[in-house]
């Protein structure tokens, strides 16, 4: 079980991260299509570094521009599409 799973991790943050786990897995089952992306800290900066994009369940840290989170939401559909985890089955 990753960090992300466990339930201790997440009661350090007053159950916002598991309320944050049950709507994804919520959005999972739906079977609608669907885009999880995970920030670290936003900023309102300019963007300065490139994207890092890391597999589900891994434990970063560090800050991201808002405007560099807007561009993967809204114009990076072919990168996101390519995010899909190994073990996740698609339909």
């Amino acid at each position: 079980m990753g960090p992300i799973l466990n339930p201790t991790f997440l009661n350090v943050f007053g159950l916002t991260l598991i309320a944050k786990l049950q709507a994804e897995n919520y959005i999972r089952k739906s079977g609608i299509n669907y885009k999880i992306i995970r920030p670290d800290e936003l900023r309102n900066e300019p963007p300065t570094i490139n994207l890092v994009i890391e597999p589900e369940n891994t434990l970063s840290e560090g800050s991201i521009s808002r405007d560099v989170v807007a561009e993967v939401t809204i114009e990076k559909e072919e990168l996101m599409l390519s995010m899909i985890p190994l073990d996740q089955q698609t339909t």
